[in-house]
């Protein structure tokens, strides 16, 4: 990897280095947005194996049309456009499409270890962790997807922010929003609640 401890690195730096020929780099990106990408995706395919193809769909795309992204400093809005056109083709039926750059997108699976399947992901959730999404799948869905970004998939508030294309104290005012939205949920329903302990 040409940058050492890229973690410290803004994603503009890593987006410059990938399009430079760093995959290392690139294979940094995909560890900070796989778990946005995947939550995206799933809320719109529904399927958690659909979810993960669509969400290696759009990384594969992403590392495509890297060159062609003007701001770099908008990879996760820009990643997260990408996710969403993948989820919805899926969702409609339509298979993946293959294009010519396959052996790229083989190439790149091959070298970002990030990109490998998760099983850990696909695993079916604790019930305490099916009633927090079922209270969850109540909340408006910019609110739910900030609450699952910050708590479930551990993002940092500013890498949600960069995500969803909002300021820090938007995200804090969702994370607000959506706690109350919860609260009252699980004070409603003593089916999560139990679930909850």
């Amino acid at each position: 990897m040409i940058l050492s401890s890229a973690d410290r690195y803004p994603d503009r730096v890593l987006v410059l280095s990938a399009i430079a020929g760093d995959v290392d780099s690139f294979n940094e990106l995909v560890k900070r947005y796989r778990p946005a990408v995947v939550r995206t995706v799933r809320g719109l395919v529904g399927d958690p194996d659909q979810a993960q193809d669509a969400a290696q769909e759009a990384f594969l795309i992403a590392y495509r049309c890297l060159p062609q992204l003007s701001l770099p400093d908008a990879f996760g809005p820009w990643l997260k456009r990408i996710a969403v056109r993948c989820a919805r083709r899926r969702a409609r039926g339509e298979a993946a499409r293959r294009s010519a750059a396959e052996p790229l997108d083989e190439a790149v699976l091959a070298l970002c270890p990030s990109l490998a399947d998760r099983p850990d992901e696909t695993v079916a959730a604790t019930v305490r962790g099916e009633a927090l999404r079922s209270a969850l799948g109540r909340v408006p869905e910019p609110l739910a997807e900030t609450v699952e970004l910050r708590f479930m998939e551990d993002m940092p508030l500013a890498r949600i922010a960069e995500y969803q294309g909002i300021t820090v104290d938007g995200v804090k005012w969702r994370l607000r929003r959506a706690l109350g939205l919860l609260r009252e949920l699980v004070a409603a329903d003593a089916t999560i609640a139990d679930a909850l302990g």
